[in-house]
């Protein structure tokens, strides 16, 4: 007889061979790969073999049968020898779908707690928060109120204080002899004593002369000095015996950061064309629209602000002024 799938003779007294128990072919061992050993056990069990030819066959009988009945898995603790039906399975899906919904609701139930507490703590963070912005806005305005008060009380230091531009630097001047001569070319009577300190500033990156601050023992003759200036608009170095034609300027001493506002201010002016721009005899920054109007004052950046977006025909009594 020979191998149905070498097609070549077997030796029926050969240990080496294998019957299909289905179609009763005989196969050599080594054919379907099958060891000695593994022959040994079929013959010495009376353990049953199939070929493939067969297995694919019982396969597929049993796929297109609805009823055909699943072979229990022998090694399961839990299993029996009776066959396990389709409709069986049904119900065990069933009770297995049961339980994994009533766990994912479990478990959606403890997120869902889980969120909510989520929420009451983000919702008292927010609050926190929310306290946190109103005291630092409350700082803010009381660091602005501290900043502007602060400033008021160094320009009020400087009360009797002016700063004098224009006039030429020369080798050992007499500085305060040269505001003497300022005086008496505005009609102020001045005296040494009348000057308690005096001093030019640092010198300028342009190389221009720099300036000359003078403090003034009393605010009557700083008064005096700057309205007389403003009184006569050309000014100039020919009236303290100077060579050229160069003017004189003489304004209030400023803080630092009043000069800066004041010059913001002025560029306002420029682009929006208000009339008068001007400091007042005690440091204060003024503004006015047109003859007659409101006089607005500008302290801050905030005041400036509302100064640029200010319409002229909204320019009333109800603005600051004073």
């Amino acid at each position: 007889m020979s191998c149905e799938s070498c097609k070549q003779q077997v030796n029926r007294a050969s240990k080496s061979k294998i019957t299909c128990s289905n179609c009763s072919c005989m196969f050599h061992g080594a054919c379907v790969e099958l060891t000695d050993n593994d022959l040994d056990v079929f013959q010495g069990t009376g353990k049953v073999w199939s070929c493939k030819k067969c297995t694919s066959a019982l396969r597929l009988q049993r796929a297109n049968s609805d009823s055909t009945p699943v072979k229990a898995n022998t090694n399961s603790a839990t299993s029996s020898s009776a066959p396990v039906t389709i409709e069986q399975l049904n119900i065990l899906l069933t009770k297995m779908k049961d339980e994994l919904l009533d766990k994912l609701g479990a478990e959606i139930a403890a997120c869902r707690k889980t969120l909510e507490e989520n929420a009451k703590e983000i919702a008292k963070q927010g609050a926190s928060i929310t306290a946190l912005k109103e005291e630092n806005s409350h700082l803010k305005t009381k660091l602005r109120e501290l900043e502007l008060k602060q400033d008021d009380q160094e320009q009020y230091g400087r009360r009797n204080t002016l700063e004098v531009f224009g006039v030429p630097e020369m080798n050992n001047e007499d500085v305060q002899g040269r505001i003497l001569e300022i005086g008496k070319a505005l009609n102020v009577k001045l005296d040494r004593t009348s000057i308690d300190a005096c001093h030019r500033l640092p010198r300028r990156k342009d190389n221009i002369a720099p300036g000359i601050i003078v403090r003034f023992v009393r605010r009557g003759d700083k008064d005096a000095l700057l309205k007389n200036r403003k009184q006569c608009r050309d000014f100039s170095t020919q009236h303290i015996k100077l060579q050229g034609n160069s003017p004189i300027y003489i304004n209030q001493s400023l803080t630092a950061d009043r000069r800066r506002l004041f010059g913001q201010v002025k560029k306002v002016q420029r682009e929006r064309g208000f009339r008068h721009v001007w400091i007042d005899r005690v440091g204060r920054i003024k503004v006015r629209w047109e003859d007659g109007g409101p006089i607005h004052i500008v302290r801050c950046d905030e005041d400036l602000h509302n100064l640029k977006n200010e319409k002229k025909d909204d320019a009333d009594v109800s603005k600051i002024k004073v």
